[in-house]
């Protein structure tokens, strides 16, 4: 963890899961998360939004894995052991996230945090730091209300049949 990082304490503001996919950094609200686990198979499921690959069954739930190399349009890639898994909760809504790995908690200074222009529209701002950039995602639009709607249906028909 860089110097700004350890020293955003004394400047207040939230606290941020920091990650990474392909080549960027990436932070979500921490209280947004629910834990961080190793990467498993994820299991397809058609019908589904391509933005979500499929499912995985976390402690008796069917949470939709969302790839956010799809969201972004960066290269995919095949799922790795050494991936991670984070697994986010906004509402009623539960999703994975498949990311390459973990950084840590991170809190970055306010001063260092600004709105983007032209951005993914997931990723609503970003901190400014001596060592580069992390985007800041934002839960609640990391799937469209018509995604979600569809992922919703889709899942409640295969738990029906």
């Amino acid at each position: 963890m860089g110097t700004n990082e350890m020293s955003a304490s004394a400047e207040g503001g939230k606290r941020y899961l920091m990650f990474a996919v392909a080549d960027r950094r990436i932070a979500v609200d921490l209280s947004q998360v629910d834990r961080v686990t190793h990467s498993v198979e994820i299991s397809p499921v058609d019908g589904l939004p391509a933005v979500i690959v499929g499912t995985v069954d976390v402690r008796g739930d069917i949470v939709p894995v969302v790839d956010l190399r799809r969201r972004l349009g960066l290269s995919e890639r095949e799922l790795e052991l050494s991936d991670q898994f984070v697994l986010l909760q906004r509402g009623v809504w539960r999703w994975l996230l498949v990311t390459d790995g973990v950084v840590g908690v991170v809190q970055f200074p306010k001063s260092s945090i600004f709105d983007m222009v032209g951005g993914q529209e997931c990723l609503v701002a970003e901190a400014r730091l001596s060592d580069g950039v992390v985007s800041i995602l934002e839960v609640s639009r990391l799937v469209s209300g018509e995604e979600a709607q569809l992922a919703r249906r889709v899942l409640a028909q295969g738990a029906a049949g």
